[in-house]
């Protein structure tokens, strides 16, 4: 079953970000789609040894030892934005199509001939089955453009966390723009649920931004929370986090 989510900070963007560049966004869609090509394939370290191979802008095809499964309904093709490459959740629990659209493993084992990939509107970083969330971003400003991130909760069925980096509704659109951050790949929600690394690989030294943060107590994790480490033992144990 194909299922749009649309969260607060999209909605916010289309109603109060009058200065946004949507011609840009559009040319930057344009750009990004026509640098993909029926035919590239992707291989994933799942059981079944899955090969994906896109056969249409909207359309993959999945094919594994005894199985083949037509993915349909994609809102967008898979490898359009380098940055969010076809990929696995971190928890191993979902195939991350695009920058908007995925499967679970359960449904892709499932399937018999075709299924309907699911898919936010945003751009789409992790899920984490187990604890219910989706981390993902949106564009908030243009020239440089400008990124906030959102945690939403699908149990809950609303974005819960706040700070620097992240979208917030209760703070004005001037005060955002000076939280933004630039995108350089995807986010990961750790396998337990309780830390994200908001943008690219986990790095707790505090340089990076957002970072990483604990969700359970509402904190960035530093070199300061993780104790006295060198640099080495330092990135060691930021990464176990994620594990």
């Amino acid at each position: 079953m194909e299922v749009t989510l649309v969260f607060q900070i999209e909605k916010s963007t289309r109603s109060e970000l009058k200065k946004y560049s949507w011609n840009k966004l559009a040319c930057m869609a344009l750009f990004f789609s026509s640098t993909v090509f029926a035919g590239e394939d992707y291989q994933l370290p799942i059981a079944g040894g899955y090969t994906f191979s896109v056969i249409s802008p909207n359309i993959v095809l999945a094919v594994g030892k005894e199985q083949k499964c037509t993915i349909t309904n994609l809102k967008s093709t898979p490898g359009a934005d380098p940055r969010l490459p076809l990929r696995l959740s971190n928890d191993e629990e979902y195939i991350i199509l695009s920058e908007h659209d995925y499967i679970s493993k359960n449904a892709l084992k499932d399937c018999i001939n075709q299924v309907k990939a699911s898919s936010i509107n945003s751009l789409l970083f992790d899920i984490n089955k187990n604890k219910g969330l989706i981390l993902s971003a949106d564009i908030f400003s243009t020239s440089p453009d400008g990124y906030l991130a959102d945690l939403y909760d699908t149990k809950l069925k609303k974005s819960i966390f706040q700070a620097k980096g992240f979208f917030n509704k209760r703070v004005s659109v001037e005060k955002q723009l000076a939280n933004v951050f630039t995108l350089t790949s995807n986010g990961i929600i750790s396998k337990d649920g309780r830390y994200i690394s908001v943008n690219g690989d986990p790095d707790c030294t505090g340089d990076s931004y957002p970072g990483v943060y604990d969700i359970k107590i509402g904190k960035q994790i530093n070199s300061s929370v993780m104790g006295e480490l060198d640099s080495d033992a330092l990135d060691l144990a930021c990464k176990k986090l994620f594990k």
